[in-house]
């Protein structure tokens, strides 16, 4: 089921086998309806099949005696057949006439079951043959030559061993070097039948074969040491291995086997090894924090700053609290993670370490920036970057990239575009100079962001492509997510729907497969606005919910807010006032729980929009006042934008016309200055609103030129009411006797019933249609229009 979900766009099958049950019956995968699926019922071998096999591994044809006495032993089973011609021919119950193969007499005895004939099968090879394949079978279904000749010690006469056994048909060859056991039962039957001492004794010699063989890359194969010294029982090597494969799985994102190895490792750790513990704990609670399993982290972190304080250790209490500053700002709490980064400085301050403090001041800065205080944040990455001053160490240059970055950040967050692109580039330049490629594909990921903001998307996609190049040759595949993720928004704000579903549905699989569970929330979110804007409400619905279920798992309460902003806004849409009410009053109250201005900001200026939709245009004229307020203060240019479509939006509800267009025309040239055009449609049509509204149909229709020039080839995206542009526009256009009228709303009617065939359920789409405003309108507007049309006795 996981491997099939969201697949219904990649053309591909899955393949899959089991055998039966132990009630009989076969197994059955829970799909949805819409997915094909053919089973292949492959049962037992039939008769012919049984001889045709036999006669394969006998290297001969068989009788017709010898193949029914087969098929009737075994049962139909493959495997079974193979073993069972085998071992009678090497009991010699087979004779040979004619180069055909008979059973020697009829009363031949039969094993009960396929491991006793396998264990006699290994029990008839010769003494050293048979040694040799039980020390293989140590090393695995597959196994390399080359270790099993170092724990024999370079014996002279192996490869002749191996091609006897090759000619015994225990396994076969996968290349010169590498063989296969011939079945998992054969080499299970060749493990088990050793006694216990033997086979830890084979276990450590398997370790040490491959310490030597590998002693230049031991962390790639330490997955495979730490296994056999565990069986071999040798716990110093076991921690050891545990340790470096947990850390190679970890940078590999392989976030669940990095878990196992280093509590592997930590459980092989003695109390009276307190730096090793607090290392192994240092590196499992980041794992822990990339998951978003944070009852695990608290733990972790719990336990690091006990170990610190028993070591006495600044320099580990500075790292314990810059990991609460991580998770703090993880979680949205970011006054704790003002309060963690506080902490951090003081200790480093204490012990002399700059460069400490320098990462203390850009986690205090981040938290700063997700409360929209920017000039106060701007302050603290500023600090960072004098504390660190002309040190050119690798990590000093590292912390001074990141500081520049982040005052990159604060001014695309500000719009001011040029200053950004000015910082970015020095801290671009800054990781090239060390060699950081992570830290040059997060800079190339912030320019495409800046380029995107500007419209420049061409020039977006190169950064974005050559940040994603690098995220793949360096396997970050959690960076790689990232990017994918911005490509998408990309091609969504150029109107290319299909294409951002594509970048996001490759983000959304990466996701699920390191276990980023924050970054999979954020696909989904994003995956629901493309679905929102494509009108297809039930999918947006879903996608969202699952965001916001994800983030509050996670504990990320700033994208649960985001989350709980975009499902108010959906059901607005949809006319569930109701709900879109108690989800923004949730995401007010978490705003400001978290300090997010700027997520306040939204939430007051969609609280607004749904007053405005139930009529109580004084409540949604003071709530859109608040939003505006809020973003003023905070420098978001976006947010003023959007409080202000919306505050005219409730003036021109209350019959204050001028007052409502001057809030349409203050939104509309912010739109402008971003280049925001399609956002801009939403403003020019409040304008002409007002016109129509005042008597002014010529100044209406001034307004609507536009428009209609933009839905000629475009549907606006983003916009809060896309088909009140479309009626908007049709008012106009009769007012002023403008023929363009008919197909004006025309594409308005079709775009409504588009959307509205989404939803399944008849009380949802009758909501949708008849309880907003605009729909129900635009649908009076269009069976009066086909009243007339009828009535002249033209055609439609």
């Amino acid at each position: 089921k996981l491997l099939l979900r969201d697949a219904s766009v990649y053309p591909y099958v899955l393949l899959t086998s089991s055998r039966y049950g132990d009630s009989g019956h076969r197994l059955q995968l829970q799909l949805s309806p819409d997915v094909p699926q053919l089973i292949i019922d492959l049962n037992a071998l039939t008769p012919q099949a049984v001889r045709a096999m036999a006669s394969q591994a006998l290297k001969g044809d068989i009788s017709d005696e010898l193949a029914a006495f087969l098929a009737e032993q075994a049962d139909g089973n493959p495997f079974f057949v193979e073993q069972l011609a085998l071992d009678l021919h090497e009991r010699h119950l087979l004779r040979e006439k004619d180069g055909v193969f008979g059973l020697e007499r009829r009363d031949v005895e039969v094993p009960d079951s396929i491991n006793t004939v396998l264990i006699a099968r290994l029990d008839r090879l010769g003494s050293q043959v048979k040694a040799v394949v039980q020390m293989a079978s140590v090393l695995g279904h597959e196994f390399e030559v080359r270790i099993l000749s170092q724990m024999l010690k370079d014996d002279e006469h192996l490869p002749t061993k191996v091609k006897q056994a090759e000619a015994e048909v225990i396994w076969s060859a996968l290349s010169d070097v590498n063989y296969l056991f011939r079945h998992a039962l054969l080499r299970d039957a060749a493990y088990d039948m050793q006694v216990t001492e033997r086979i830890r004794e084979l276990h450590g010699l398997a370790g040490q074969a491959m310490e030597q063989l590998y002693a230049n890359e031991l962390d790639r194969y330490a997955a495979h040491l730490a296994f056999h010294f565990a069986r071999a029982e040798d716990q110093d090597r076991e921690r050891l291995y545990a340790r470096l494969a947990g850390q190679r799985a970890a940078a590999q994102f392989a976030n669940n086997d990095a878990i196992t190895y280093l509590t592997r490792a930590l459980e092989l750790t003695g109390e009276d090894q307190p730096e090793e513990c607090y290392d192994l704990l240092h590196l499992r609670e980041q794992v822990f924090d990339r998951l978003g399993i944070r009852k695990s982290e608290t733990s972790d972190l719990t336990a690091l700053a006990g170990l610190a304080e028993r070591l006495n250790d600044d320099k580990r209490r500075t790292q314990t609290s810059l990991g609460w500053a991580s998770y703090n700002l993880a979680t949205g709490h970011y006054a704790d993670a003002i309060a963690t980064a506080r902490q951090a400085i003081e200790v480093a301050q204490k012990a002399g370490a700059v460069e400490d403090e320098a990462e203390g001041c850009i986690q205090w800065g981040r938290a700063l920036l997700h409360q929209a205080k920017y000039a106060e944040g701007r302050a603290h990455f500023e600090r960072a970057l004098a504390l660190i001053g002309d040190r050119s160490d690798p990590r000093a240059l590292a912390i001074k990239a990141g500081a520049v970055r982040h005052l990159g950040t604060v001014a695309a967050d500000l719009s001011d575009y040029p200053l950004a692109r000015k910082y970015l580039e020095q801290a671009l330049a800054l990781s090239r100079e060390i060699g950081d490629r992570v830290d040059e594909a997060a800079t190339l990921n912030n320019l495409g962001n800046v380029a995107r903001y500007e419209d420049k998307y061409e020039e977006a996609r190169t950064y974005l492509e050559d940040a994603l190049s690098i995220r793949r040759e360096s396997g970050d595949r959690r960076g790689e997510e990232a990017v994918l993720n911005n490509l998408g928004e990309v091609a969504r704000e150029e109107g290319n729907l299909t294409g951002a579903r594509s970048y996001l549905e490759q983000s959304l699989r990466i996701s699920r497969e390191v276990e980023d569970r924050s970054g999979e929330g954020i696909a989904l979110e994003t995956l629901g606005k493309i679905a929102e804007e494509e009108g297809d409400y039930l999918r947006a619905q879903t996608y969202l919910q699952q965001s916001l279920a994800l983030s509050h798992a996670t504990g990320d309460r700033r994208d649960e807010d985001q989350a709980l902003d975009d499902l108010g806004q959906l059901s607005d849409e949809e006319g569930d006032y109701a709900h879109a009410w108690a989800y923004l009053e949730q995401a007010l109250k978490l705003a400001r729980e978290i300090g997010d201005r700027r997520e306040e900001s939204q939430a007051l200026a969609l609280l607004g929009l749904v007053f405005h939709h139930l009529g109580n245009d004084s409540a949604a004229r003071d709530y859109c006042q608040d939003a505006l307020t809020i973003a003023r203060e905070v420098g978001e240019r976006a947010e003023q934008a959007s409080a202000l479509t919306l505050l005219g939006h409730a003036l021109s509800g209350l019959g204050s016309q001028d007052e409502a267009a001057q809030a349409y025309q203050q939104s509309l040239d912010l739109r402008r200055e971003l280049g925001e055009e399609s956002l801009a449609m939403e403003c020019l049509a409040g304008l002409a609103r007002c016109a129509l509204i005042g008597g002014k149909d010529a100044e209406a229709l001034g307004h609507v030129e536009p428009i209609l020039k933009f839905l000629s080839h475009e549907i606006p995206q983003g916009v809060h009411e896309p088909l009140l542009i479309y009626l908007t526009c049709y008012r106009a256009l009769i007012a002023n006797n403008d023929v363009r009228a008919v197909d004006v709303l025309k594409q308005g009617h079709e775009l409504l019933e588009q959307r509205a065939q989404v939803f399944a359920d008849d009380g949802q789409r009758k909501l949708y249609l008849e309880r907003v405003a605009a729909h129900r309108e635009l649908i009076a507007a269009w069976v009066a229009q086909q009243a007339s049309i009828e009535a002249s006795g033209l055609k439609p």
